[in-house]
């Protein structure tokens, strides 16, 4: 990114990030002043905790903001016991702290704090529960924590395009990938640091899940949080590949907090207005969010081939993921290629994604277009791009060297 680029998303999405900060901060100070009381003001994490977003964002939440935001309270403040909820597999999250697994699901407990999780105590009816203590998964050096449960707060966000909820398992395929998901973390700081800088700014929660549907995603209702959907076949290019994705809907989400600063036009005028495609249902703000993610992702996967990040199938893969990409964001590019659509600022900013599709497409169009995209579905699907693009007898893609 040139320095101009880099200076505008940096500033934009620290801006973004304060006033949701400041709009938590008043959300608490006007519904729980009990609890806001207990908090430390300048901690500007605790009130970026996403369950804090899901729990404003529910018509009716499960969990109570004391359980949300026990592990934040200043230490010597916390109160001696508060009520928590179980989840059906008897899971009692602490944001900040970490996970008791009791033998109590679906209850309302009391929580007896002492000196710290280790001699903490459950109690219902009068009973001592039984517990497990499991502490927060962090990615080394970042205050990003990898769930190893779901949460109760975050069932009402699996749902697909019309509204039909889905079934998640987080547990055993979070734990399957977490070798994966750090090893693309570490290509990303490697090849793209400032991207990665900004990644973690905004992002609070990863959470791996396994299900039919929904796609993986990201929601401002549950700011900091990526949601990414993998099977039991998915390894690091994957996760390469949908962390830029996700993550760069939660940096666009803190970047837009104001809207207009980039959009002339009603940020939520349909797409279609302007393409005439009656099959098009994103607005115009939604497909400038596609197109910030697609050219960090065409960025990320055309470096990671030219650096010769991954060898054998996993290059095969990485090429085909490129190769799919390139041909979307052409198109969402071109959608969106109205004047009249941008703010100076967001002219400079669609500019540089233009410019960065121009970049890869000079360098790789003769190359990309040798690889068959057609039987993909929404979400690229590596199986099927083996089904119609061969790699030799010894399991090595037929593509160029870098």
């Amino acid at each position: 990114m040139t320095n101009e680029i880099t200076d505008l998303i940096t500033t934009h999405a620290d801006e973004g990030q304060e006033q949701l900060v400041d709009a938590i901060k008043t959300l608490l100070y006007k519904t729980a002043p009990t609890i806001f009381d207990l908090l430390d003001f300048y901690d500007d994490d605790t009130f970026l905790e996403p369950l804090v977003f899901a729990y404003y964002n529910s018509i009716r939440p499960t969990i109570g903001l004391a359980q949300i935001l026990f592990g934040y309270m200043r230490e010597k403040l916390r109160p001696e016991a508060i009520a928590v909820l179980a989840d059906e597999d008897g899971v009692v999250e602490l944001p900040n702290i970490g996970y008791f697994v009791t033998n109590a699901p679906g209850r309302e407990l009391t929580l007896v704090w002492s000196s710290g999780p280790e001699a903490c105590f459950f109690k219902v009816d009068g009973l001592t529960v039984t517990h497990k203590f499991s502490p927060s998964i962090r990615i080394a050096g970042t205050a990003v924590q990898v769930c190893q449960f779901d949460n109760p707060l975050l069932r009402g966000f699996y749902v697909d395009e019309s509204g039909e909820s889905s079934k998640v398992e987080v547990p055993n395929i979070t734990q399957r990938h977490l070798g994966h998901l750090k090893a693309a973390l570490e290509i990303i700081k490697d090849i793209i640091p400032d991207y990665y800088r900004e990644m973690l700014k905004v992002t609070r929660r990863i959470v791996i899940f396994r299900s039919e549907k929904p796609n993986s995603f990201a929601t401002l209702s549950a700011h900091g949080t990526v949601f990414l959907n993998a099977n039991e076949d998915h390894n690091e290019v994957f996760f390469l590949e949908d962390l830029i994705h996700q993550c760069g809907h939660v940096i666009f989400n803190a970047l837009t907090f104001k809207k207009r600063d980039f959009l002339k036009i009603d940020p939520e005028t349909p797409l279609k207005n302007f393409t005439k495609d009656d099959v098009e249902s994103r607005t115009v703000y939604s497909a400038f969010h596609g197109i910030f993610t697609e050219a960090f992702m065409t960025q990320t996967l055309d470096l990671s081939y030219a650096r010769g990040v991954f060898s054998g199938q996993k290059e095969h893969e990485l090429v085909g993921r490129l190769a799919y990409i390139v041909r979307r964001f052409n198109y969402d590019i071109r959608d969106l290629g109205q004047n009249s659509f941008y703010t100076e600022k967001g002219m400079l900013l669609y500019s540089w994604m233009v410019e960065m599709f121009n970049d890869v497409i000079q360098k790789r169009s003769a190359f990309l277009l040798k690889f068959d995209t057609s039987n993909q579905p929404y979400t690229f699907d590596y199986a099927k791009f083996l089904e119609i693009n061969a790699v030799d007898d010894a399991g090595r893609a037929l593509c160029p060297s870098p």
